[in-house]
């Protein structure tokens, strides 16, 4: 997502980017729901911050971060689809460079 989000997390909240899962396996299988749940925890662990909230310290536009992906919640917005998280879940920072 190249474009700038026009909301912002209120409190204690991170937007972030999150990559859209295949819908099918490469031989054409379409994923349960439980599939998708499986690959979302063991997929990427680090999600590019799009936005993030007053209350969050250390965290800032176009860093990445480590959450536990089990708490993500999904957003769609104006045709994007992004992710929301709670400080409280995050567990780590990568700076932007």
């Amino acid at each position: 997502m190249k474009k700038k989000l026009d909301l912002e997390p209120l409190n204690g909240y991170v937007f972030v980017v999150v990559p859209k899962l295949a819908e099918e396996t490469k031989s054409g299988i379409i994923k349960s729901e439980s599939m998708k749940d499986t690959e979302k925890q063991e997929g990427q662990n680090l999600f590019e911050v799009l936005a993030v909230g007053p209350d969050v310290p250390r965290v800032e536009e176009g860093d990445k971060v480590m959450m536990n992906v089990m708490q993500l919640s999904s957003i769609e917005h104006e045709g994007y689809t992004f992710g929301m998280i709670g400080k409280g879940h995050l567990i780590a920072v990568q700076k932007k460079k």
